[in-house]
């Protein structure tokens, strides 16, 4: 196994095993290709059925499923692959190592982003501890979480890239690393090779530390729509998003 292969598997990991039945089989980066012409927006028997266990996973009912669905049926894809709207809603949970961030649409749609994190230690502890490949260490007034996996996934599109971190109590945390950024699903339509956009290393004052991930998605009557997966570092912790932006 080489090692690009090795951090797609632990990306993929990090989503969780309701997810990853949605994701089906990884795509590597490589076979991201520019949108054909004829590139069909409606989805395949068995891209809806991975779509709709995405969403059964996540909590969507079943009267909006067959809603969203028919949507798509009809060349209406999720708010949440092809933007037009805010969320109504975000959450946040801790869990199993992950933290992850779930934003709803107004058309029942739903977006889910997650960073992973080592156990964590009881207050004045020091020390090392891992989960998978990502490591924390732990010292007086500072955390750091190194080669942890960055994902997010709206059933259609999902990216992940791995991040390290350090958090700085009572100063400003800031970003050591962040590399391999992956496509780990893209259909319907095609991804453009994803790519880090913007980077900030250090929090201050006009706000936090981040760095965001960006794949253009194609779908036929859609054009070009970025796919953008961030980690923000701030204020003692991190926390993600994934949401899709319309190229103009």
């Amino acid at each position: 196994m080489n090692k690009n292969t090795t951090r797609t598997s632990r990306i993929a990991c990090a989503l969780g095993a309701g997810a990853l039945l949605a994701l089906g089989a990884l795509s590597a980066p490589a076979a991201a290709t520019a949108a054909p012409a004829t590139q069909q927006s409606a989805l395949t028997a068995t891209e809806q059925s991975d779509l709709a266990q995405f969403w059964t996973d996540n909590g969507v009912d079943q009267a909006t499923q067959d809603k969203l669905l028919a949507n798509v049926d009809a060349g209406i894809m999720p708010q949440s692959v092809v933007g037009g709207a805010e969320p109504t809603s975000t959450s946040s949970t801790d869990a199993e190592g992950t933290t992850t961030t779930t934003d709803v649409y107004p058309d029942g749609s739903l977006s889910v982003s997650s960073a992973e994190y080592p156990v964590t230690f009881a207050e004045g502890e020091v020390g090392t501890r891992a989960i998978t490949g990502c490591e924390a260490v732990t010292g007086s007034g500072f955390a750091q979480r190194n080669n942890c996996n960055v994902s997010g996934t709206n059933g259609v599109v999902s990216l992940g890239f791995i991040a390290s971190y350090t958090l700085v109590n009572g100063g400003y945390d800031y970003i050591t690393n962040h590399h391999t950024p992956l496509i780990l699903l893209c259909a319907p339509g095609t991804c453009s090779d994803p790519g880090f956009t913007q980077y900030v290393e250090r929090e201050g004052v006009n706000g936090p530390a981040g760095v965001t991930m960006t794949t253009v998605y194609s779908a036929a009557d859609y054009g070009s729509i970025s796919n953008i997966l961030n980690l923000q570092v701030g204020g003692d912790a991190a926390s993600t998003s994934f949401s899709p932006s319309v190229i103009e």
